[in-house]
């Protein structure tokens, strides 16, 4: 196993611009992705309709103006969902018109929550079983999902808008997994710059530094699944590693969103290219990062670990 301070660079602000190549699988106008429902939905397919079910029964409650904005736009992702994995889904309702209140409803609150991650238990096991079409669609479906349950908490994170999906292009499996250990590392440099930014709160440092170690966990999961094969050679560090350090807070929190937005389309196709064993750590780190880039002033992604279009 590698060390655990030992970066494994190949190129910071190269893997924060990079838009891996693809083919559509859901263009924005029309959607048509397999795969197609059989005579049994698969147990993704019937947990995607009871998710949809559940938000379009919540919307009968009175939200706060946040959340029913981040109501609306699962929504909008759940009918993009339900198209890429053919499952039917009908419009939903207008809506409650009463007046909004201040506060959200706890018991309706846990209620998403819950609906939300049981999905996403649904979507990982889909993901990572090997019997449907189009696994890292699911791998993606399941970081949305632990994404959009923290931001009910508080959901004034920017979200992204409608997009085409991507499928990411075939990777051979040893160079998507080094991609992915490389990315890692990258993440790993790039928060610890950000850490020592002057003026960061005490308790942003101490999430920064939390961030480390999650990607140090990371890592260390990858290399384990790897097994007794040989672990992929570090990548010496490109001149292009040496990113500037931030000067002030605001810099801090974007760069960390950055690099850890970053892994995402990377950890992607390595999940979609690499040794079945990798693909539950890597389907880990997809989603802690999902989920923590909002954190930081990034968007919650409609897809995450598939590539822009």
């Amino acid at each position: 196993m590698l060390g655990r301070r030992r970066f494994l660079g190949a190129g910071l602000a190269g893997a924060a611009g990079l838009a891996l190549p693809g083919c559509a699988l859901v263009p924005p106008a029309a959607p048509t992705l397999a795969p197609s429902p059989a005579s049994t939905p698969l147990p993704g397919q019937s947990a995607l309709a009871t998710l949809r079910a559940d938000l379009e029964s919540a919307t009968a409650v009175p939200w706060p103006d946040p959340h029913a904005g981040l109501l609306a736009w699962a929504l909008g992702v759940t009918a993009d969902q339900c198209a890429a994995v053919s499952v039917p889904v009908a419009s939903p309702g207008a809506g409650p018109s009463e007046q909004r209140p201040e506060a959200p409803d706890a018991a309706a609150l846990s209620a998403l929550h819950g609906a939300l991650l049981t999905a996403g238990e649904a979507f990982s096991a889909q993901a990572l079983a090997g019997t449907a079409a189009h696994p890292l669609l699911w791998a993606a479906m399941t970081a949305w999902t632990r994404a959009t349950a923290a931001q009910f908490d508080d959901p004034t994170a920017h979200r992204e808008p409608a997009r085409s999906v991507l499928d990411a292009a075939e990777q051979a499996p040893d160079a998507a997994l080094q991609a992915a250990l490389d990315a890692l590392g990258e993440a790993v440099h790039g928060i610890e710059l950000a850490a020592g930014t002057p003026g960061l709160g005490a308790d942003e440092v101490a999430a920064a530094r939390a961030r480390i170690d999650a990607w140090f966990g990371h890592r260390d999961a990858l290399t384990d699944a790897l097994g007794p094969t040989p672990t992929p050679v570090p990548t010496p560090a490109a001149p292009w590693f040496e990113v500037p350090r931030p000067g002030e807070p605001t810099q801090a929190r974007a760069l960390i969103a950055r690099v850890e937005a970053a892994t995402m389309p990377i950890l992607g196709r390595a999940f979609a290219f690499g040794p079945n064993a990798t693909r539950p750590p890597l389907l880990e780190a997809l989603a802690d990062a999902a989920t923590d880039v909002p954190r930081w002033g990034g968007l919650v992604e409609r897809w995450p670990g598939l590539p822009v279009s």
